[in-house]
């Protein structure tokens, strides 16, 4: 077949469903990898934060509803930039003596049933303390609404982020019995290449430990039942009303938040 007849076999459509089939398929080997073979539910750091309503469907094993085509290369790229950005810590970083670098560490706290794989953390064992580091991909308009000239910021911004190295930072310290150092998030703006390193405030951990206990206490009382979790009256259900409409539920809650 000639050059010329194959590119006009070639639809757009056609590369968009191959691309989508292999991430399909690499999110099905890294969620096997990643789920090490544990039949219990366990919370995730990433989800601290969120509406307590959708700890309760992970619990249960709901399915979640599915990712339209766009969502899955966007996450798919931000993907990419995390695994080059730890790549070349692993092959170019000069870690300090006495130091270790530790890529895509697993944590877990069994008190507060969290468990997790963080983006990168730096351990000092003879100091008994450690940085904790989450990369964070964002595009332009997010990054004006924290980092831009004050009147374009967002006034009331998430602190999702945070609880999540909050919640890394209490399953490092109970796991390997030492000290968060510092907390940071490293933001890399897609549109241009350009990053920042925001200092997360230790307190965090405290911050964190406090949401994860409200979890436990909010879900103690529900019999198991996510219509016993009330939209905009049960407790952090939501946490913030724009959180209905990108939820991984949304389909299976009455919230009446949910736009689309």
């Amino acid at each position: 077949m000639s050059k010329e007849a194959f590119l006009g076999i070639l639809t757009l459509d056609m590369l968009k469903e191959s691309y989508e089939q292999m991430i399909d398929k690499r999110n099905e080997s890294e969620y096997a990898v990643k789920s090490l073979d544990d039949k219990k539910v366990w919370y995730s750091p990433s989800s601290a934060g969120s509406c307590i309503k959708q700890h309760l469907f992970k619990e249960l094993k709901t399915e979640r509803d599915p990712l339209d085509q766009s969502s899955k290369f966007a996450m798919r790229y931000g993907n990419i930039i995390h695994d080059e950005l730890q790549s070349s810590l692993k092959n170019y970083l000069k870690v300090p003596e006495n130091s270790i670098l530790m890529i895509e560490k697993f944590l877990s706290n069994e008190e507060l049933n969290l468990r997790g794989f963080v983006d990168i953390l730096i351990w000092n064992p003879i100091e008994n303390t450690g940085e904790i580091i989450d990369i964070k991909t964002i595009k332009a308009y997010k990054w004006q609404r924290m980092f831009g000239q004050k009147k374009n910021r967002d006034p009331n911004p998430s602190r999702k982020y945070e609880l999540q190295l909050g919640s890394y930072g209490i399953m490092f310290e109970s796991e390997l019995k030492s000290k968060v150092k510092e907390l940071s998030l490293i933001y890399y703006r897609k549109d241009d290449g350009m990053m920042k390193k925001i200092i997360v405030p230790i307190r965090y951990l405290d911050l964190a430990t406090e949401y994860w206990e409200e979890v436990k206490y909010v879900l103690r009382d529900t019999d198991g039942n996510p219509e016993n979790l009330i939209p905009g009256e049960s407790i952090n259900v939501p946490v913030e009303t724009w959180e209905c409409n990108w939820c991984s539920y949304a389909s299976k809650c009455n919230s009446p938040f949910r736009k689309k």
